[in-house]
This record gives C-alpha cells, sequence and structure tokens, in this order.
C-alpha cells in the first residue's frame, strides 16, 4: 500500500502492481537509500525513475522462483516465501559493459551500464536459465552478449560458444518446449527494423 508523492500508489500489499506513469511495463522503483515498506532490491539503474524487466526474466518450474538478470543483477523471487534472494556472481552477461543500453550509477558513483532489452527461458531438460540478445546493437560484434546460461545449483553464468547463433536483436520471446526439449524464439527488434525469424534451440 506504498504511495509515491509523485507517482501515487505504487501497488497493493498484495495483489494488483499498478504503472509508474512512463509505461506499463514490469518495473521497479528506484530507491538511493533504504525505504520502509519497500522490500524490493535496490535496482536504481537511470534516470527515467525506474528499472524495467522487459523479457529479462523467467519462471524455474523446477524449484517455483522467479529468476532476473536486471541492472547487472542476478536475483530470484519466490512466490511461496515472497521473498527475494540476491546471487552474487563473478561472471555475468554484461561483464563488459556494454555502451548505450541505460547507464546508471553504483554506490561509488561510478557509470555503471546495464544490459537491457535481453530476453530469458528457463531449460527444464539442462535446469539452467538461457539468456540471449539485448545490449549495444549499433556497436561492434564484440560488444553484443550472444547467449549466457546460469546453473540454478551452481549458482554461476556461462558465455556459450557456438558456431551459428541469431543475429543481434532485442525484445525477442522465448519460451520452453517440453517435448522437443528445445527453446523457441521468435522475432525480436534490431532497432533499425522490426525481424519475424523463429529460431529453435536445442537443449540436449
Amino acid at each position: 500500500n506504498s504511495v509515491d508523492s509523485a507517482n501515487g500508489k505504487w501497488a497493493d500489499s498484495t495483489g494488483n502492481a499498478y504503472s509508474i506513469g512512463t509505461n506499463d511495463q514490469f518495473g521497479w522503483r528506484p530507491r538511493f537509500s533504504n525505504v520502509k515498506g519497500y522490500l524490493r532490491p535496490n535496482l536504481n539503474c537511470d534516470d527515467f525513475g525506474a528499472v524495467t524487466a522487459y523479457s529479462q526474466f523467467c519462471y524455474n518450474r523446477d524449484d517455483g522462483k522467479i529468476y532476473f538478470y536486471l541492472n547487472n543483477q542476478t536475483f530470484t523471487y519466490d512466490p511461496a516465501t515472497r521473498l527475494y534472494d540476491t546471487i552474487s556472481t563473478a561472471v555475468h552477461p554484461n561483464n563488459g559493459n556494454l555502451p548505450n543500453v541505460g547507464m546508471g550509477f553504483d554506490k561509488n558513483n561510478k557509470t555503471v551500464y546495464a544490459l537491457r532489452w535481453g530476453s530469458l527461458c528457463y531449460d527444464a531438460y539442462n535446469k539452467e536459465v538461457v539468456a540471449f540478445g539485448g545490449g549495444g546493437l549499433d556497436q561492434t560484434m564484440g560488444s553484443i552478449p550472444g547467449t549466457w546460461v546460469f546453473n540454478t545449483t551452481t549458482k554461476i553464468w556461462s558465455k556459450l560458444t557456438q558456431s551459428v547463433v541469431p543475429s543481434p536483436r532485442a525484445h525477442s520471446p522465448m519460451v520452453y518446449d517440453s517435448v522437443n526439449r528445445c527453446i523457441v524464439l521468435f522475432g525480436g527488434d534490431h532497432l533499425d527494423c522490426l525481424m519475424n525469424d523463429t529460431w529453435v534451440y536445442d537443449c540436449v
């Protein structure tokens, strides 16, 4: 039942969450310090007033948690306990600090670039979270994040070496096909055009 003077009511104590006024996507109110009643992680990211998840989250049907990769941070939310858990990782998809994808500042006021517009999907065959896309699509190929997997047991991110990958893109929906044990990716935004191709990631 938190109320913000600038944007009004943020959410009910349970149930509905409301738009922050700038968009209707899944977002977090950023806070520079702990505020009573705000139990979400501090994900302060940019000058627009919130961090937006886009498709950088997925549901793990095995442990019942939602996995997020936002503002270069990996964390989970457990609907059963209503608790967040931040996961410290030495390596993650934006270790290279991709440019032009949402600038923010860390606690030491150092500039930080956050990976945005990527997609996450849970691979139930390998018990991994698969991340693809997003980042500085107008930069060199060296700045493209590629395909990463997060092992939910070891809590380690790893970049896959693949001879064939989808071309750079953002906002590409991915879904897991449990019958064929694969992840299907469709289309996306190349930032200068919209795409309508379909790709299949073979989990086996």
